[in-house]
């Protein structure tokens, strides 16, 4: 396979803050409303919402989480084209996370930042909030009035994303698993393991991770080199990758902060 991740300096891109990029609420995207991936032919299913305890490392529902996944319309139908081209060559999409809403994302701090009092007891409470923040923002931060304190998952335009075999009907081994947060997991990786000639280009680790991202960036997502499973399309996240990828940004980002609908 001659395609290849490029590589990324992930230091920089850990360092990204989007509270400067704008977002056109006044743009025709803006309002555009979430799909439903059980409508759709995408495989799927809620990490955060897993009662089977395989949900690494939370082992338990998040609370706040929902069963089902919601994405904008646009990036749904992204996902579905995506997913088509890979249908062909063997594989598929698998989405374990769209939409985060503030009540999830306040479990998921919940949990993040007792786990790092359990592991750290003797730290101070400062040490504890900066090991969450690694993990997921502070939703006391949040405002949904004020974009700079918007999360990537709460725009409905970011997705997380792992690769599944259509003939094992089993997910592809990516080398670590979700919420991993450690070398292993940044995107270019094995790209970096195979130039030093510690890895065979054959790798099945490498040509997953390169299959997905090959599969996605041809829709037009962006992804966060620390993270391979994360993507993003039209948010704050994707405006300043944008940038920083290409030397160049859309001036605004076109999706922010948005409720899932309610039932009627």
């Amino acid at each position: 396979m001659s395609w290849r991740l490029p590589q990324v300096d992930c230091a920089h891109f850990k360092a990204i803050d989007v509270r400067s990029v704008p977002v056109n609420s006044a743009g025709p995207r803006f309002e555009e409303p979430l799909v439903n991936l059980d409508t759709t032919s995408i495989a799927h299913e809620s990490y955060y919402a897993r009662t089977d305890k395989k949900n690494t490392p939370f082992l338990q529902p998040i609370e706040g989480s929902r069963s089902d996944i919601w994405v904008r319309r646009t990036v749904a139908e992204m996902l579905v084209r995506a997913d088509a081209w890979l249908t062909a060559q063997g594989f598929g999409l698998f989405v374990i996370t769209g939409h985060t809403s503030p009540e999830c994302l306040s479990g998921l701090w919940t949990f993040h930042l007792a786990a790092a009092r359990n592991r750290r007891p003797e730290a101070r409470a400062e040490d504890w909030h900066a090991d969450a923040a690694t993990h997921v923002r502070d939703p006391s931060l949040f405002s949904p009035e004020d974009p700079r304190t918007w999360p990537a998952h709460s725009s409905g335009a970011a997705v997380d994303v792992l690769l599944w075999d259509r003939n094992n009907d089993t997910l592809c081994d990516m080398g670590s698993s979700f919420e991993d947060l450690s070398e292993i997991s940044q995107s270019d990786y094995f790209e970096r393991q195979l130039d030093r000639d510690l890895l065979s280009p054959d790798d099945p680790r490498l040509c997953a991770r390169r299959l997905l991202h090959q599969a996605m960036s041809r829709e037009g997502f962006l992804n966060e080199p620390p993270l391979y499973w994360h993507f993003d399309w039209g948010n704050q996240l994707y405006v300043k990758t944008h940038g920083i990828r290409h030397g160049f940004a859309p001036a605004a980002a076109w999706y922010g902060f948005t409720h899932v609908p309610t039932e009627d």
